[in-house]
């Protein structure tokens, strides 16, 4: 019931039947039992999902140290809480002791689970988030590589989640100047969403968008405005005009033809993308390469 009530968001309530929960266990159980690690599991949980950061990793604690006594180092319960407080340290700004945490829950995983499991995944994936963060492009990829493995061997091609990771990676390979290997995976990506999703779906458009954005680095920006406004005219139905992915479709469709010298074409389509920015009060995001100062006019 609490775990419904904490999905649900509300917090409050979870929180009140899991400080029941662990009176009731510290009375039965004691102090030292691994139903009452759970509890004080689940409390941390709440308590991360508040934002209440200090509290969580200290609840964590509590349950690691019980975890580690009554269960052991090789335990999956214990692998979970190092998993849970590497969550936790990075959303703290920690991230070297989060990649360390996810290390130690990856130590244990791959011996009790097999490096098969989609948990192993979403800790190289969230590894390779803190290592992109860090500017390790390479061994960030490398750990996309892996998610990539695991995804296909479970979901196939057809799974949502393996077009996230080939988005990522992309993200990444681009970068780092690897325009044809970012293109291999883009597309990967959009041949996914377009099986998942169909063609008028949002992700399906961010896919287009970040094939066009390859396509004007290397050149070839006709085609780069043609898929462009494929992007845009998803975005248009999907989405609406006053939306930041439509205004970052006109900016982008802008950077093309200001490339083309075509400056005209291209204010049109700032001014476009400035409005909406304006109109939805998105101040502090980013709408596209450049403004409308940096025309060339």
């Amino acid at each position: 019931m609490a775990g419904v009530l904490r999905r649900q968001g509300k917090f409050d309530e979870a929180m009140n039947m899991h400080n029941l929960s662990l009176q009731i266990r510290l009375q039965s159980h004691g102090g030292d039992h691994p139903d009452t690690a759970a509890t004080h599991n689940n409390i941390a949980n709440v308590l991360y999902d508040q934002g209440r950061y200090n509290e969580a990793m200290e609840t964590y604690l509590t349950a690691l140290d019980i975890r580690l006594k009554r269960l052991g180092h090789d335990h999956p319960d214990t692998a979970q809480t190092y998993n849970n407080l590497a969550a936790v340290l990075n959303a703290q700004g920690g991230s070297e002791e989060a990649l360390v945490m996810y290390q130690k829950y990856l130590d244990i995983s791959l011996k009790t689970i097999g490096k098969d499991h989609p948990d192993i995944a979403l800790a190289y994936s969230s590894m390779a988030l803190i290592l992109g963060k860090q500017g390790k492009r390479y061994e960030a990829i490398q750990m996309y590589r892996q998610v990539l493995q695991i995804q296909l061997k479970n979901g196939g091609m057809n799974d949502s989640e393996t077009a996230t990771t080939c988005t990522k990676m992309a993200k990444l390979l681009e970068k780092q100047g690897s325009l044809e290997e970012a293109m291999a995976s883009y597309q990967q990506a959009l041949e996914i969403r377009l099986a998942t999703f169909g063609n008028d779906h949002r992700l399906t458009a961010e896919s287009y968008c970040n094939i066009a954005v390859i396509l004007n680095f290397q050149g070839e920006q006709e085609q780069a405005l043609r898929i462009h406004q494929q992007a845009l005219d998803i975005r248009l139905k999907v989405l609406g005009q006053y939306h930041r992915d439509t205004a970052q479709s006109y900016s982008y469709i802008a950077d093309v033809y200001d490339d083309l010298g075509r400056y005209d074409e291209a204010m049109q389509m700032y001014e476009k993308a400035v409005e909406i920015k304006r109109k939805t009060r998105s101040s502090g995001s980013s709408v596209g390469s450049k403004t409308v100062r940096d025309i060339k006019i």
